[in-house]
Protein backbone atom coordinates (compact mmCIF):
# COMPACT_ATOMS: atom_id res chain seq x y z
CA UNK A 1 0.00 0.00 0.00
CA UNK A 2 1.48 3.48 -0.47
CA UNK A 3 0.04 7.11 1.13
CA UNK A 4 1.47 10.04 -0.36
CA UNK A 5 1.98 12.85 2.09
CA UNK A 6 2.55 16.34 0.57
CA UNK A 7 5.79 15.72 -1.03
CA UNK A 8 6.80 12.13 0.60
CA UNK A 9 5.66 8.61 0.32
CA UNK A 10 4.49 6.53 2.90
CA UNK A 11 4.93 2.80 1.87
CA UNK A 12 3.34 0.14 4.44
CA UNK A 13 4.19 -3.69 4.13
CA UNK A 14 2.48 -6.54 5.32
CA UNK A 15 5.49 -9.01 6.82
CA UNK A 16 5.50 -12.55 7.64
CA UNK A 17 7.77 -11.86 10.56
CA UNK A 18 6.96 -13.49 13.59
CA UNK A 19 5.64 -11.12 16.31
CA UNK A 20 4.44 -12.80 18.96
CA UNK A 21 8.13 -14.32 19.41
CA UNK A 22 9.69 -10.49 18.85
CA UNK A 23 7.92 -9.39 21.59
CA UNK A 24 8.78 -11.80 24.18
CA UNK A 25 12.50 -11.01 22.71
CA UNK A 26 12.09 -7.30 23.05
CA UNK A 27 10.40 -7.33 26.54
CA UNK A 28 13.00 -9.77 27.63
CA UNK A 29 15.83 -7.50 26.64
CA UNK A 30 14.00 -4.28 28.13
CA UNK A 31 15.40 -4.23 31.60
CA UNK A 32 18.86 -5.56 30.43
CA UNK A 33 19.37 -2.48 27.78
CA UNK A 34 18.16 0.20 30.35
CA UNK A 35 20.36 -1.36 33.48
CA UNK A 36 23.55 -1.17 30.96
CA UNK A 37 23.34 2.03 28.83
CA UNK A 38 22.43 5.65 29.51
CA UNK A 39 19.86 7.70 27.99
CA UNK A 40 22.32 9.46 26.14
CA UNK A 41 22.99 10.75 22.58
CA UNK A 42 26.59 10.61 20.51
CA UNK A 43 26.69 14.08 21.78
CA UNK A 44 26.50 12.61 25.40
CA UNK A 45 23.50 14.73 26.07
CA UNK A 46 20.64 13.14 27.68
CA UNK A 47 17.54 12.45 25.52
CA UNK A 48 14.79 10.48 24.76
CA UNK A 49 14.81 11.00 21.03
CA UNK A 50 12.38 13.86 21.08
CA UNK A 51 9.32 11.24 21.77
CA UNK A 52 8.03 11.78 25.14
CA UNK A 53 8.57 8.44 26.38
CA UNK A 54 11.33 10.11 29.16
CA UNK A 55 15.06 8.64 30.20
CA UNK A 56 13.38 5.54 31.88
CA UNK A 57 12.52 4.19 28.63
CA UNK A 58 14.09 1.43 26.28
CA UNK A 59 13.40 4.14 23.37
CA UNK A 60 16.10 6.25 25.35
CA UNK A 61 18.89 4.17 24.49
CA UNK A 62 18.56 3.76 20.82
CA UNK A 63 22.16 4.87 20.62
CA UNK A 64 23.38 2.06 22.10
CA UNK A 65 21.42 -0.88 21.02
CA UNK A 66 21.01 -1.88 17.75
CA UNK A 67 17.96 -4.96 17.60
CA UNK A 68 19.74 -6.21 14.22
CA UNK A 69 22.82 -7.88 16.21
CA UNK A 70 20.35 -9.98 18.21
CA UNK A 71 19.99 -13.85 17.35
CA UNK A 72 17.49 -14.64 15.25
CA UNK A 73 16.60 -11.21 13.59
CA UNK A 74 17.39 -12.41 9.94
CA UNK A 75 13.70 -11.90 8.83
CA UNK A 76 13.97 -7.93 10.25
CA UNK A 77 16.90 -7.31 8.24
CA UNK A 78 15.28 -9.32 4.77
CA UNK A 79 12.52 -7.03 5.14
CA UNK A 80 13.99 -4.02 6.14
CA UNK A 81 16.48 -3.91 3.27
CA UNK A 82 13.31 -5.37 0.69
CA UNK A 83 11.16 -2.15 2.11
CA UNK A 84 13.62 0.39 1.11
CA UNK A 85 14.34 -1.30 -2.76
CA UNK A 86 10.93 -1.35 -3.19
CA UNK A 87 10.32 3.00 -1.60
CA UNK A 88 13.29 3.93 -3.72
CA UNK A 89 13.46 1.44 -6.74
CA UNK A 90 17.68 0.50 -6.03
CA UNK A 91 18.27 -2.59 -5.76
CA UNK A 92 21.74 -4.28 -4.81
CA UNK A 93 23.07 -1.10 -2.94
CA UNK A 94 25.88 -1.03 0.09
CA UNK A 95 23.31 -0.18 2.96
CA UNK A 96 23.22 0.30 6.75
CA UNK A 97 20.69 0.46 9.79
CA UNK A 98 20.19 1.31 13.12
CA UNK A 99 17.67 -0.09 14.83
CA UNK A 100 16.07 0.14 18.21
CA UNK A 101 12.99 -0.58 20.04
CA UNK A 102 10.40 0.86 21.70
CA UNK A 103 8.11 -0.28 24.75
CA UNK A 104 4.93 1.57 25.76
CA UNK A 105 2.79 0.94 28.19
CA UNK A 106 -1.05 2.37 29.58
CA UNK A 107 -1.25 6.07 28.77
CA UNK A 108 1.97 6.49 27.32
CA UNK A 109 2.22 8.09 23.42
CA UNK A 110 5.28 8.91 20.75
CA UNK A 111 5.49 12.78 20.76
CA UNK A 112 5.81 14.60 17.35
CA UNK A 113 9.29 14.40 16.11
CA UNK A 114 11.67 13.40 13.25
CA UNK A 115 15.16 11.66 12.78
CA UNK A 116 16.44 13.88 10.43
CA UNK A 117 16.98 17.49 11.06
CA UNK A 118 17.41 18.46 6.99
CA UNK A 119 16.38 17.23 4.44
CA UNK A 120 18.18 14.24 2.49
CA UNK A 121 17.41 11.36 -0.58
CA UNK A 122 15.44 9.00 0.70
CA UNK A 123 17.86 7.01 -1.72
CA UNK A 124 20.80 8.48 1.34
CA UNK A 125 18.83 8.10 4.08
CA UNK A 126 15.04 6.39 4.83
CA UNK A 127 13.52 5.75 8.25
CA UNK A 128 11.01 3.22 9.16
CA UNK A 129 9.00 1.13 11.92
CA UNK A 130 7.59 -2.08 11.95
CA UNK A 131 4.90 -3.12 14.43
CA UNK A 132 5.62 -6.15 16.78
CA UNK A 133 2.79 -5.70 19.57
CA UNK A 134 -0.10 -3.13 18.97
CA UNK A 135 -3.16 -5.05 17.78
CA UNK A 136 -4.72 -2.39 15.86
CA UNK A 137 -5.44 -0.30 18.47
CA UNK A 138 -3.29 2.63 17.66
CA UNK A 139 -2.38 4.77 15.27
CA UNK A 140 0.66 6.71 13.95
CA UNK A 141 0.71 9.80 11.99
CA UNK A 142 3.22 10.78 9.33
CA UNK A 143 2.61 14.55 8.80
CA UNK A 144 -1.62 13.87 9.86
CA UNK A 145 -1.73 10.61 7.53
CA UNK A 146 -2.90 8.16 9.54
CA UNK A 147 -1.58 4.66 9.78
CA UNK A 148 -2.99 1.99 11.78
CA UNK A 149 -0.70 0.21 13.70
CA UNK A 150 -1.46 -3.84 12.42
CA UNK A 151 0.88 -6.12 13.90
CA UNK A 152 3.21 -7.83 11.22
CA UNK A 153 3.25 -4.12 9.12
CA UNK A 154 6.19 -2.08 8.49
CA UNK A 155 6.51 1.23 7.01
CA UNK A 156 8.58 3.51 5.49
CA UNK A 157 9.13 6.88 5.35
CA UNK A 158 11.39 10.37 4.51
CA UNK A 159 13.76 11.01 7.52
CA UNK A 160 12.39 14.96 7.68
CA UNK A 161 8.71 13.67 8.07
CA UNK A 162 7.44 14.08 11.39
CA UNK A 163 5.60 11.42 13.00
CA UNK A 164 3.25 10.57 16.09
CA UNK A 165 1.28 7.85 17.88
CA UNK A 166 -2.23 7.93 19.77
CA UNK A 167 -2.51 7.17 23.52
CA UNK A 168 -1.71 3.47 24.25
CA UNK A 169 -4.61 2.24 26.28
CA UNK A 170 -4.15 -1.18 27.73
CA UNK A 171 -3.06 -3.91 30.18
CA UNK A 172 -0.30 -4.63 27.55
CA UNK A 173 2.48 -3.37 26.28
CA UNK A 174 2.75 -1.51 23.12
CA UNK A 175 6.27 -3.06 20.69
CA UNK A 176 7.19 -1.35 18.42
CA UNK A 177 10.85 -1.26 16.23
CA UNK A 178 12.54 1.67 14.49
CA UNK A 179 15.11 2.18 12.17
CA UNK A 180 17.21 4.53 10.08
CA UNK A 181 18.71 3.02 6.87
CA UNK A 182 21.54 5.33 5.29
CA UNK A 183 24.00 4.62 1.75
CA UNK A 184 27.73 3.78 2.16
CA UNK A 185 27.73 7.43 0.58
CA UNK A 186 26.26 8.73 3.32
CA UNK A 187 28.80 6.77 5.67
CA UNK A 188 31.38 8.05 4.66
CA UNK A 189 30.54 11.55 5.36
CA UNK A 190 29.23 10.25 9.24
CA UNK A 191 31.41 11.50 11.97
CA UNK A 192 32.73 8.05 13.43
CA UNK A 193 31.93 9.64 16.88
CA UNK A 194 28.23 9.34 15.89
CA UNK A 195 28.42 6.19 13.97
CA UNK A 196 29.52 4.85 17.62
CA UNK A 197 29.49 0.66 15.82
CA UNK A 198 25.75 1.17 16.17
CA UNK A 199 25.07 0.83 12.52
CA UNK A 200 25.11 -2.99 10.58
CA UNK A 201 25.42 -3.69 7.47
CA UNK A 202 22.24 -4.97 5.41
Amino acid sequence: MNWMTRSEKILVLNTDIDTKRFSKKILKNEQKIIKKYPPTSYHNVITDGGTGLGTNSLTSRFFHFNVLKWLGTGSLKKWIRFGYEQYTGLEGKSLYCQCWANVMRDGQKINSHKHLEFDTDTNHYLCGNFVVQCNGLTNTYYQNTPVLNTDGDMTFFSGNVFHWTDTHYGSFERITVAFDICSEEYMKHTPKKELNNRWVKL
